[in-house]
């Protein structure tokens, strides 16, 4: 999966997206999608990095998901990500990701963070600076029900079936009314495998280099 927001047109500031087109090679199953009028992101072409649009999550209703139930489906995968936390809650827990075992790695431009999800269905996390965009990279490892669910800035777990989405990907949400994220999104990719530390490398340098974020 990999999708970035100047490859969306036709947008003015203000306007509500409900899809969002995979580029990679994963195909439409990648797609991100909203048909909820109020639950769509807003399209903005100022305050993004570099002078690049971004996609803006209310944290209250906005989210857009994948409509395959399958597309994450190995037990390994590699994330990385553009984006911005656009409410201060203290600490930001960038992703939420299966049930078992992940390791991420932020990086900011003043230091790298490392955090553990530990199998509580939180990851550590680490306060971010409001409106800051920054370039973020997760492998991930996991032995079961590895679903993508990105940009949560709080966690009020739930129990049952419900709760998980069976490899759907999630943006702003985990599918669960009880969550949203505040965040501002200019790029989201999913490769399903684990990139080796000189393709992470190039691929974060490639992207600070194009939104003007230091790493």
């Amino acid at each position: 999966m990999w999708m970035e927001t100047d490859q969306l047109v036709g947008f003015v500031n203000n306007d509500s997206v409900g899809s969002w087109a995979n580029s990679g090679n994963g195909g439409t199953g990648y797609d991100l999608l909203q048909s909820g009028s109020t639950k769509k992101p807003l399209y903005k072409t100022s305050g993004g990095p570099n002078g690049k649009p971004f996609l803006l999550f209310d944290g209250i209703n906005d989210t857009m998901g994948t409509s395959s139930t399958s597309v994450i489906n190995d037990s390994v995968g590699t994330i990385i990500a553009v984006f911005e936390p656009t409410a201060q809650l203290g600490t930001f827990q960038t992703f939420f990701i299966g049930r078992k075992f992940g390791l991420y790695y932020l990086m900011d431009g003043a230091s790298h963070h490392w955090g553990v999800f530990l199998g509580s269905n939180v990851l550590s996390s680490h306060a971010l600076t409001q409106s800051t965009f920054y370039v973020l990279g997760l492998v991930v490892r996991a032995a079961n029900d590895v679903d993508l669910y990105f940009g949560l800035t709080k966690e009020t777990k739930t129990t049952g079936s419900s709760y998980d989405a069976k490899g759907q990907a999630f943006l702003a949400s985990n599918g669960d009314t009880q969550q949203y994220g505040n965040i501002g999104v200019v790029a989201l990719g999913y490769d399903d495998s684990a990139l080796n530390t000189t393709t992470m490398n190039d691929i974060i340098q490639g992207l600070s280099d194009k939104y003007g974020i230091s790493v």
